[in-house]
């Protein structure tokens, strides 16, 4: 009853004599042509609505088992099938999507992205191991080297840097000794 009288409220916000508000949101405003009230449709279609509620009364006026509408025959099967619209969807679009282009992606997925995913995961795993060993032996190894030798350099540094003037003369002296034997030679 409720979506009945909602129903008659939104036919009549297409009446063409209330200015027919309806047809801006259909059209978006930009009509294609002007709404028209023809009483002879409005008027056959009050008789059809008239006839199908006597004819609804008619026939369900005193509920009955079973349906009185059986007698239809196969006419019956195909209003109770719903034009057999349902199966067709089903069989035709449902079942198939869902059944084979489902289980085909459901493999896909299986198979190939997770055997993706995984592989790169034991590749990850795998590859970590030798990473770390070069990074403990050969990365660490050059700067622990290179903190072992300026430490190695300054403790020699130290013994030659005494603040005594006459060592400083005394390695001096070496050294152009030194050089004089070198470029002599």
């Amino acid at each position: 009853v409720i979506l009945a009288i909602t129903t008659c409220f939104v036919g009549l916000l297409g009446f063409a004599p209330a200015g027919a508000p309806f047809l801006d949101w259909v059209y978006f405003g930009a009509e294609p042509h002007e709404a028209i009230f023809d009483s002879t449709v409005a008027a056959l279609s009050i008789l059809v609505v008239a006839f199908g509620i006597f004819l609804g009364y008619r026939v369900y006026n005193k509920y009955r088992t079973p349906d009185p509408i059986v007698k239809l025959g196969g006419l019956y099967g195909l209003l109770e099938h719903k034009y057999y619209l349902d199966d067709l969807y089903w069989g035709g679009i449902v079942r198939p999507v869902r059944d084979t282009w489902s289980s085909g992606v459901y493999w896909f997925n299986q198979h190939v992205l997770d055997a993706a995913v995984n592989g790169a995961a034991v590749l990850t795993r795998g590859s970590s191991g030798g990473i770390m060993w070069i990074d403990r032996n050969i990365i660490d190894g050059i700067v622990n080297g290179a903190g072992v030798a300026m430490d190695t350099f300054g403790k020699g540094l130290r013994t030659i840097q005494t603040g005594k003037v006459q060592w400083y003369a005394v390695g001096l002296f070496g050294g152009v000794i030194a050089l004089a034997v070198f470029f002599i030679r």
